[in-house]
């Protein structure tokens, strides 16, 4: 449900993508819905959250999502 709310918001704002940031992971099932229907919604799961935090740790250092 998540997914598709974010994706509605997406094309309602023409946004280019969404993020959705969680501790643990999105479901089988909403990975499978971004990827059938090439949903613009990366995630940012526990272990990612941890890299951000190590980075801005550092001194002049930020964070960068695209890839």
């Amino acid at each position: 449900m998540v997914v598709k709310s974010l994706w509605a918001d997406i094309q309602e704002y023409g946004a280019e993508s969404g993020l959705i940031v969680t501790i643990s992971s999105l479901s089988p099932g909403a990975e499978k819905v971004c990827t059938a229907r090439n949903y613009p919604i990366p995630q940012a799961n526990r272990e990612t959250l941890k890299q951000w935090v190590n980075v801005m740790r550092t001194p002049y250092k930020g964070v960068f999502t695209a890839e």
